[in-house]
């Protein structure tokens, strides 16, 4: 399976520039690192008084957990935040 493959369909297209790792910019390195398969949203904010939502990704080649944040501009974050909710909701209904 490739490193695209493996990342869920969402993110097609995506890149390292795309996002924050904890906060500061990544790697083409670690962004191949990320484990989206066991990866979940957190709809913030998180410790440090960060808006979410954010993604806690672990990485591959170890048990490290790491916080994502997209690059977007603040209104996608609001459209992105509401399509999490409806999804979670969506989600929480089936189970």
């Amino acid at each position: 399976m490739t490193d695209a493959a493996a990342r869920p369909e969402w993110l097609a297209g995506a890149t390292h520039k795309d996002w924050l790792r904890d906060g500061w910019r990544m790697t083409g390195e670690q962004w191949a690192d990320l484990d989206w398969a066991r990866a979940w949203i957190d709809m913030g904010p998180s410790p440090a008084g960060n808006g979410g939502p954010y993604w806690h990704v672990p990485l591959k080649t170890g048990e490290t957990v790491h916080r994502l944040y997209t690059r977007l501009p603040s209104k996608w974050r609001r459209l992105l935040q509401h399509a999490i909710t409806e999804m979670s909701t969506q989600k929480s209904e089936r189970l």
